[in-house]
């Protein structure tokens, strides 16, 4: 009993042994399972007996399939938060969902961060054949960090069973520019760049005078870790002489006001 989640109960006619048969008065053949692997419906008047051990044969109940299809699970970087994402192509008797995290300096311990009890949007649809697209995010991350996520989903007979996981990096919100390397360079620097907020961001190159050299880019990113490089060239790919130039980058449109500066040496 203490494997059975909240809600549910016991009711059996278990009278002093492990026979798993006494569950029914027919003496139903259950393959000489454990007692403990067996839960059931009794909560909702029913006398349906579900094996949680994996592949088991269950009395009255052939279907063996899974209480989700699901078609993907994926993690965001998103405005100093980790958005979570997942799909069902359809559902079977599901009660809801349960999210793990852990991070890599504590590969032991899983915590619980949402359950299905507690938090409306992890409930399931119970039986349906529609896609459902389901999402959560975690607003107790560190940006930097790195964190695995475990999803479980629970059925209605209190089967649980760990069904994805994914790694995400909280990232700072909008975008980080790193310091170029080398620098002095010659003849190319690279230019690491964290995007924690899909952007649309533009880099250019400008000379002593304020003139622009060239563009590095000008594109829209989704959250992640990107390089960029500067070879020494203008627009036209024509080398540029020796000296010290800017970094420009503008978010959405917007100009920072940081301008790295950049020592080319021929």
């Amino acid at each position: 009993e203490r494997d059975v989640p909240d809600g549910l109960t016991w009711d059996s006619a278990i009278t002093g042994t492990e026979d798993e048969d006494s569950y029914f008065s027919n003496g139903s053949n259950f393959n000489n399972d454990a007692a403990a692997d067996w839960v059931t419906d009794a909560e909702n008047g029913g006398t349906q007996l579900t094996n949680r051990t994996p592949g088991a044969a269950n009395p009255g109940q052939n279907d063996s399939s899974l209480p989700v299809d699901l078609a993907s699970l994926n993690g965001y970087s998103d405005a100093g938060c980790i958005l979570l994402k997942w799909v069902t192509e359809c559902e079977v008797n599901n009660l809801g969902f349960i999210l793990e995290r852990k991070t890599p300096d504590d590969d032991v311990v899983w915590r619980p961060i949402a359950d299905y009890r507690t938090d409306p949007g992890l409930r399931g649809q119970g039986s349906t054949s529609q896609r459902k697209l389901y999402q959560y995010r975690d607003r107790t991350v560190e940006t930097g960090r790195v964190y695995q996520y475990r999803l479980k989903d629970v059925d209605i007979f209190g089967q649980i069973r760990t069904v994805a996981f994914v790694n995400v990096k909280a990232r700072k919100p909008k975008i980080v520019l790193q310091s170029p390397r080398p620098n002095p360079f010659n003849p190319a620097t690279y230019i690491p760049l964290e995007v924690g907020t899909a952007e649309q961001v533009r880099i250019t190159i400008l000379d002593l005078l304020g003139r622009e050299v060239s563009v590095i880019t000008d594109a829209f990113y989704t959250p992640g870790d990107y390089t960029l490089v500067w070879d020494g060239r203008d627009s036209n790919t024509r080398p540029v002489s020796s000296g010290v130039y800017f970094l420009t980058i503008q978010e959405n449109g917007v100009l920072k006001p940081d301008h790295p500066k950049l020592i080319l040496l021929r």
